[in-house]
């Protein structure tokens, strides 16, 4: 389930409200291992596909250049649902977009609702 939520909710910002993120935010997700504290082993995202990585990202790109990690360990869940939380309240505080800022309220309160055993 968070799986298709972060995939659901990186194609809000980097194909639907691509100026919900700046550049510098995407360089940074695009290069950083564990970005914004997620317990993750790869970016979030990468520009190709290519490579030694590749089953690690899916398939299609969102906004037809970015490739969204789909690796997320399950025993991490639960700290990586609270990060993303506050990571999406940052992007709605940023926002001025109410179509933006509602679907990603949507987003955030779905995260805060999911239960992991």
């Amino acid at each position: 389930m968070l799986q298709r939520i972060v995939q659901e909710l990186m194609r809000i910002v980097l194909e639907d409200f691509p100026e919900t993120l700046d550049g510098e935010t995407i360089n940074y997700l695009a290069t950083t291992k564990n970005p914004l504290g997620f317990k993750l082993s790869y970016t979030l995202i990468r520009r190709d596909r290519d490579g030694r990585y590749r089953e690690r990202y899916y398939a299609d790109p969102y906004g037809d250049r970015w490739y969204v990690c789909s690796q997320w360990n399950k025993q991490y869940h639960p700290h990586n649902a609270q990060k993303l939380v506050v990571w999406i309240g940052t992007l709605i505080d940023r926002t001025k977009n109410t179509a933006a800022r509602n679907r990603l309220l949507n987003i955030r309160d779905r995260l805060s609702a999911l239960k992991f055993d």
